[in-house]
């Protein structure tokens, strides 16, 4: 899904035109990137963090040339989803809610299981060698 197929989903959700979602969408993304410049750590209860962490400059080559350059400090910002949006992206590993266990009636026993058969192990007869002239 790209940006314009987000904003159309958004649009249609809130029940407006394009454009709406369009802005709403714009209005999200600006407001991340505002939150993520002022504080390290942006987090939005069931949906996720958003993390920014300053990068040292640092040494490095150029694979083009071998030459050694200098990599720019900089900012890594990384996302760590939450809960919410683990479940809901997956329903399959969602935690399975689980049942009490019935209690067996009084009086019901359980019968003991068979022990497994063993069975004796197949020989088989050996390839006729034919003799090359």
């Amino acid at each position: 899904m790209n940006r314009e197929e987000l904003a159309n989903l958004v649009a249609a959700k809130l029940g407006g035109t394009k454009a709406d979602g369009k802005a709403a969408l714009d209005a999200v993304i600006a407001a991340i990137e505002e939150g993520l410049a002022t504080t390290q750590e942006l987090q939005i209860t069931n949906f996720g963090v958003f993390t920014a962490t300053a990068t040292p400059e640092r040494p490095g080559r150029n694979p083009k040339t071998g030459a050694v350059i200098t990599i720019p400090a900089g900012l890594r910002i990384s996302f760590r989803p939450g809960k919410g949006l683990k479940e809901n992206a997956n329903p399959a590993n969602a935690p399975k809610k689980v049942a009490p266990a019935k209690a067996k009636p009084a009086g019901i026993v359980a019968k003991p299981v068979a022990a497994p058969v063993k069975l004796a192990p197949v020989k088989l007869a050996p390839k006729p060698m034919i003799k090359k002239k």
